[in-house]
């Protein structure tokens, strides 16, 4: 009997154990610890100290710090996939190892090159002086003049770097970024010998109602002009490929200045408008709005003239924020 009684106590006490490491288990199964951070990207892979950075990987929600080396950065934003850091002041110029640190261990390290500071200098550096964009938008053109530019210029808006269309030493056209989300950003210009003071972008969801004027478009990107053998026009009747009655008549007065009317209007007392033709530049006010642009990549070449039979212009109006695309026909072919 007292047997019997045992393999009953047994019996139950088993159901219980079993209860427990089946409840043990399955709270652990809906639960799970989190991982360490998984760091996959870094961009830009250079920079100088200061410079935003953005970091690309898994398991991010939960980080403390990013080590640059043994230095360690602040977070400046994180999501669960994405971490905005600095450069740290400190950290030593040349190859270091990135790694993303949390309570649940460190990530892989990613390979980063830290750049030499140069004290700013408006001489050398590029400097921003004028931001124009055809929409605040993501995937659309912007313009950026100033000097001191290059043709291997990069453009970043925070950490995000943009696809530079065409640059020259004054004036880059570049596509804002399609990463970035509706928000404030310190958009910089960097050459070869340093990086431009920040210039304030806002980035926005929707673009500006269009004002009365000229019929504008947007979307389209411009190309670099050719190295030799062109050069811009300016004196002439030029339509606007959107609208083509609306026809604009361009003059040039020199010395970088110019006149610009609509057909049938009245030619203006003074010249409303400019350029800079070794820089790509042009800009001129009809109606009381501005436009401000670059000459694109000319087409329809007549070999035996050596020369280009079309020449455009694309144009953005500041109040609209939107394209004007212009083209003229080179009087000497047929």
């Amino acid at each position: 009997m007292i047997l019997g009684k045992t393999n009953i106590h047994h019996r139950s006490l088993y159901r219980k154990i079993s209860l427990v490491f089946i409840a043990a288990l399955l709270f652990t199964c809906s639960e799970p610890e989190v991982g360490k951070p998984i760091a996959t990207a870094i961009a830009p892979a250079e920079d100088e100290v200061g410079a935003e950075v953005l970091i690309i990987g898994n398991n991010f929600a939960t980080a403390t710090e990013v080590m640059f080396g043994t230095t360690s950065s602040s977070i400046v934003g994180k999501t669960d996939t994405e971490i905005l850091t600095i450069v740290p002041p400190g950290v030593a110029v040349g190859d270091v190892q990135v790694t993303v640190n949390s309570a649940a261990g460190s990530s892989d390290p990613l390979p980063f090159k830290v750049l030499p500071t140069v004290p700013f200098n408006p001489t050398t550096h590029p400097v921003i002086d004028e931001v124009v964009a055809a929409q605040n938008v993501v995937e659309e053109l912007l313009l950026i003049r100033g000097k001191n530019f290059s043709t291997t210029a990069t453009v970043k808006f925070g950490a995000v770097e943009a696809q530079i269309f065409t640059s020259t030493s004054k004036v880059i056209a570049v596509k804002i970024p399609k990463s970035l989300s509706p928000a404030s950003y310190s958009l910089k210009v960097r050459n070869a010998i340093g990086t431009s003071e920040g210039k304030p972008f806002t980035v926005t969801e929707t673009m500006p109602p269009p004002p009365s004027g000229l019929t504008l478009t947007n979307g389209v990107p411009v190309a670099p002009l050719p190295a030799s053998g062109y050069v811009p026009p300016i004196s002439n009747q030029w339509t606007n490929t959107t609208a083509p009655s609306e026809k604009i008549q361009l003059n040039d007065e020199t010395n970088g200045k110019l006149s610009a009317f609509l057909a049938g209007q009245s030619f203006p007392d003074q010249p409303n408008g400019s350029y800079d033709k070794a820089a790509n530049w042009i800009e001129f006010t009809i109606n009381g709005i501005r436009y401000a642009g670059m000459w694109t990549v000319p087409t329809e070449k007549n070999d035996a003239l050596g020369e280009y039979c079309m020449s455009h212009l694309v144009l953005i109006s500041a109040q609209s924020g939107r394209q004007l695309i212009l083209q003229v026909k080179n009087l000497n072919c047929p």
